[in-house]
C-alpha cells in the first residue's frame, strides 16, 4: 500500500520530477516506525554515553539505562546528550522531508524523534534529566523541560506544515502522525522484555531494586509508579535523579 502525495500545482519542479508524484510506501513507513521505535530509547542512552566519553567520562549503557564506569554521577554534558540526540535526529529528518528525500523513512523518524520526551511531558512529569540539568545551572526545575518541549513542538509544527506542501489528505496525514507512536510503544515494550535477559543486572536496577521516599516502583512492569512515571532516572528511563540520590 502506498500513500500518494501529489506535488502542489504552484510549485516549480525539475522536469525529471514533474512526471512522478512523491510517494510514501506504507509498509516501509510502518517497518521504519517499528525499527526506529525500538531504537529510540537506546538512542537517548547513546546520547548520554557519547557525550560522557567526549568529556572524558567513560560510560556504558543497556537498553534503557546509562551509567559511568567509575560509578560517579553523570556530568552536565552527559545529561544533556540524552534528550538532544533524538531531537537532532528529528531535525535532520525534517530537513530531508522538505527536500523530498525518502519520505517513507524520514517522516516516521522525524515524528519519533519528538516522542522521546513529549509523552512524558504530556503526562505532566519533569524527567530527572531535565531536573538535574536545571539543578546544575541553578535554574527552576522545569526550565529544560520547557526548552525541550518548545523544540519538539516546533519540529512537529514543521512536519505538519510539510503536509501542506505534499497534500496527502486528512486520513493519510493522521496515519503519518499516529503510526510512529503506536509502533514506538509496541517496540519499546519488546525492548524492555529483551533488556531483562540481555542486561539482567541493569534491568534489575531499572525496575525493582531502587527505592526512595519519592518514588514507588512497580516491579516487573515496563513503567513504574511515581510522580515522573517512566523516565525518572538520570537517563530518563530507570534510575532516581541525582538530586534525590544526593
Amino acid at each position: 500500500m502506498t500513500l500518494e502525495l501529489a506535488e502542489p500545482p504552484t510549485q516549480s519542479l525539475p522536469a525529471s520530477r514533474k512526471s512522478s508524484a512523491l510517494q510514501i510506501n506504507f509498509l516501509k513507513f510502518t517497518i521504519t516506525s517499528l525499527i526506529g521505535g525500538f531504537f529510540l530509547i537506546p538512542l537517548h542512552e547513546f546520547g548520554h554515553v557519547l557525550c560522557d566519553w567526549i568529556t572524558g567520562h567513560p560510560a556504558a549503557m543497556s537498553y534503557a539505562r546509562d551509567y559511568l564506569l567509575s560509578g560517579e554521577k553523570t556530568p552536565f554534558w552527559g545529561l544533556l546528550g540524552g534528550p538532544v540526540a533524538p531531537l537532532l535526529m528529528s531535525a535532520v529528518c525534517v530537513i530531508l522531508i522538505y527536500r523530498g528525500v525518502n519520505l517513507s523513512i524520514t517522516y516516521p523518524l522525524a515524528v519519533l524523534g519528538t516522542l522521546d520526551r513529549l509523552l512524558l511531558y504530556l503526562s505532566g512529569s519533569t524527567p530527572s534529566d531535565e531536573r538535574d540539568l536545571a539543578s546544575a545551572m541553578a535554574w527552576p526545575q522545569a526550565t529544560f523541560k520547557h526548552i525541550f518541549l518548545t523544540c519538539e513542538l516546533l519540529l512537529l509544527a514543521l512536519i505538519l506544515l510539510s503536509l501542506i506542501k505534499y497534500r496527502p489528505g486528512i486520513w493519510r496525514s493522521i496515519l503519518i502522525f499516529a503510526v510512529p507512536p503506536v509502533c514506538f510503544i509496541a517496540a519499546a515494550l519488546l525492548g524492555f522484555l529483551l533488556d531483562r535477559y540481555a542486561f539482567p543486572e541493569q534491568h534489575k536496577k531499572e525496575f525493582g531494586l531502587i527505592r526512595s521516599d519519592s518514588y514507588e516502583f512497580c516491579v516487573g512492569k515496563v513503567a513504574y509508579c511515581g510522580t515522573t512515571g517512566l523516565g525518572s532516572g538520570p537517563t530518563g528511563y530507570g534510575r532516581a535523579s541525582q538530586a534525590e540520590e544526593s
